[in-house]
């Protein structure tokens, strides 16, 4: 949690209470602005960086944190699906920070 309370950005917040929600489906960009506040044209590099580049001081690696997957190509513009990796999920909802899901 203290990974998750050192994003000074409430957008950022909200990102990572969503994707913890999207569970191994992860969101795809729009769903991710839409659910966190984000301006239209805000850049998602910038909050992958913000939670990724936390987690060495917090003994995590990037990747186990968060995932970016590409999606391919649509109308030149690569796609891609955000999602929280597993064991960030299982630490987010044993800390509180969101529930756990189907009565688990």
């Amino acid at each position: 949690m203290k990974l998750y309370k050192s994003l000074k950005y409430e957008g950022h917040r909200k990102a990572v209470k969503f994707l913890a929600t999207c569970g191994e489906d992860g969101a795809n960009k729009e769903e991710l602005q839409q659910a966190a506040g984000f301006p239209a044209d805000h850049k998602m590099s910038g909050f992958r960086s913000a939670i990724t580049r936390r987690a060495p001081s917090f003994g995590l690696e990037a990747d186990d944190v968060m995932l970016v997957d590409s999606l391919g190509i649509v109308g030149g513009d690569r796609i891609y699906r955000y999602r929280l990796s597993p064991a960030m999920i299982e630490m987010l909802n044993e800390q509180g920070v969101v529930g756990k899901e189907g009565g688990e």
